[in-house]
């Protein structure tokens, strides 16, 4: 059962572009993301809960993110290409040990 303090929370995040993840990268140690359990959990419930304000829950392997059911092929084959780039950037530079500073320009 979807509760409405999550589901707000949730809404606001992919609304906004975010990707919900399975872990989350806390002080090196990757942990379950709450979040990604919430839509897993009750994905019945979020994939209708999203088709009928006019968005598609995608779920993949360990992520999640919506797009926008109006928008052409093209647009959505290009987001998701460029999605899941940055997804296995950010994968790599964890495992081999490297925080997210190192994306930082420190000049």
């Amino acid at each position: 059962m979807i509760q409405s303090a999550k589901s707000q929370k949730l809404y606001n995040d992919l609304i906004n572009g975010r990707i919900i993840n399975k872990s989350l990268l806390q002080e090196g140690e990757l942990f379950p993301n709450p979040d990604y359990t919430e839509l897993f959990s009750n994905l019945e419930d979020y994939v209708e809960l999203y088709r009928n304000i006019g968005f598609e829950l995608v779920f993949k392997d360990s992520f999640f993110f919506i797009r926008d059911l109006a928008l052409g092929d093209a647009y959505k084959e290009m987001a998701i290409k460029i999605q899941v780039t940055l997804l296995i950037l950010s994968r790599k530079i964890t495992e081999a040990g490297y925080g997210y500073d190192l994306l930082e320009d420190e000049t």
